[in-house]
Parts: C-alpha cells; structure tokens; sequence
C-alpha cells in the first residue's frame, strides 16, 4: 500500500587498476612538502610553517596555501613567500577545515578546527 518493489541486477567484475592488479607501492603515500600548523584548535590565528626550505629557496619558490571547509569550498588562498605565514581565522565560523599547500614537490594536507 505504501510503496513499490523493483528487482534489479548487477554485475561485478573486476576493472583494470583494482586491488587485484594493485602492487604495494601503489599505496606508498607521497606526502608532499611538509608543514605544520598551530594552534590546533584555532580561534583568531593560524600560523603554518614550512619545512625543508631555506628562507631563499621558499622565497623564489613560494608554495600555494589553500583553505577549504567542510563542503570543498575554497574560503581562502595565498601564496607562500616565507618559511613561516599567518592566517587571519576570525571571521570564519567554527568547524573543520583543511589547510593544504601545494609545491614543486605535490600537495599535502591537514586539518584545523576553528573554534571561537
């Protein structure tokens, strides 16, 4: 009476680049440059710091820093020019977000909580 059934069929079948014909090296994770960030919770400021990098080398090599929330919207983007940058967080609304930066050498990602 409140409803309706419907039957359906599906194949399964195994594709090309499955774990069947995965080797352990597709799963080594290439972090990408490393950063760290503080604090974590946040409420005014982020700062995040760059590591590996000499103070010349990450001026003519900046990294790109973006800020996403929890729906993949891009709330905020810079670019890198120092070892050490701050991110105004004051007017964001608390929640997570993920902070990734973006070199020559990939991309690697974290997550802050904003809490106010």
């Amino acid at each position: 009476n409140f409803g309706e059934v419907e039957d359906y069929s599906i194949n399964i079948i195994a594709a090309r680049g499955s774990v069947q014909d995965a080797s352990p090296e597709d799963f080594i994770d290439d972090a990408g440059p490393v950063f760290t960030m503080y604090p974590n919770p946040a409420n005014n400021r982020v700062v995040v710091e760059r590591e590996g990098y000499s103070t010349v080398k990450a001026a003519e090599s900046p990294a790109k820093l973006i800020v996403v929330d929890a729906s993949g919207r891009i709330i905020a983007q810079q670019k890198m020019y120092k070892l050490v940058e701050g991110i105004d967080v004051s007017k964001l609304a608390n929640g997570i977000y993920l902070i990734s930066i973006t070199t020559t050498e990939g991309t690697s990602t974290q997550k802050i909580v904003i809490q106010h």
